[in-house]
């Protein structure tokens, strides 16, 4: 009944626009419900508002999902571009899904076996709460390692990988479009290879309340991550999507050790550390090959 009242009073103004003034009741309509039952439920049956934010679960969608969300609803990509992309996406998410997530899981696995995440860290008994530390710490340096690795080496070789998987046509496609996109891949491999450790760490040791806290903090990187795939992807044409995943995958990782201060010693944590040895060696290791 909304709609249709909705519409008829949108019509008499703009006749020769039926089919706008029809989607435009709709949407009316639907936000109209939505906002009156926000209003009963926060008013009359006095729910806070805090319980009707989208969970982690949401976030996770939106930060995994959300390129896709933009493609389809904003015409950024060309149809050729949007190919390009899938196949490239499709080649650099190999390593996440056979190495990383196996290594999450079972790191995952390891801390709660260590870790009373309802206990504080200096309730903890010392020896297994040094032990973690000193766990998470080497294995950050060893993802560091790993994507460092990959950023320095799979930057000059991304052409002749694509050559060997998708042969010259992918190369060749749009102006060397495939090969900037695995180039970029490659960095965001790092950002990817670091968050995977600091987040399975968080997830095994912090309480109930820090993970509401960070929680919080997805939801807000959610928001920030979509309006970036929108904006970048228009300055940067395709590279804009992993830049903007870039980004996203740097504040989970800050948000990460923002939230475990008592574990590290410091907000800081030893990340430049692990960083500056990571890129030693790796410079080390690039100037013996040549």
């Amino acid at each position: 009944m909304t709609r249709t009242l909705i519409m008829v009073a949108l019509i008499s103004y703009w006749p020769q626009r039926a089919v706008l003034v029809f989607s435009g009741a709709q949407i009316c309509g639907s936000l109209l419900y939505v906002c009156l039952y926000y209003l009963y439920f926060i008013c009359v049956d006095k729910q806070q508002f805090g319980h009707f934010m989208p969970d982690w679960m949401d976030s996770n969608m939106l930060l995994t999902e959300g390129e896709r969300f933009v493609m389809i609803f904003f015409r950024v990509l060309t149809s050729a571009e949007k190919g390009v992309y899938d196949v490239v996406n499709n080649v650099a998410s190999i390593p996440g899904r056979l190495v990383f997530a196996q290594i999450e899981d079972s790191g995952f696995v390891l801390f709660t076996q260590k870790i009373d995440r309802q206990m504080s860290a200096t309730d903890q008994s010392f020896i297994e709460m040094t032990e973690s530390a000193t766990i998470v710490r080497n294995f950050i340096k060893l993802m560091t390692l790993f994507g460092l690795i990959v950023l320095t080496f799979g930057f000059n070789y991304s052409e002749l990988a694509l050559l060997l998987c998708g042969g010259h046509q992918l190369v060749a496609a749009n102006n060397g479009l495939a090969t900037q996109l695995l180039q970029w891949h490659c960095l965001y491999i790092l950002f990817l290879s670091v968050n995977c450790m600091t987040e399975c760490f968080t997830f095994a040791a912090t309480n109930s309340r820090q993970l509401d806290s960070f929680n919080k903090y997805m939801c807000s990187i959610s928001i920030a991550f979509l309006f970036s795939l929108y904006l970048l992807p228009n300055w940067f044409g395709c590279q804009g999507f992993i830049m903007a995943n870039c980004l996203s995958m740097g504040a989970r990782i800050v948000i990460s050790l923002y939230l475990l201060p008592n574990w590290f010693g410091c907000q800081g944590f030893i990340m430049a550390n692990c960083l500056s040895m990571g890129a030693r060696i790796v410079i080390r290791f690039g100037h013996n090959v040549h």
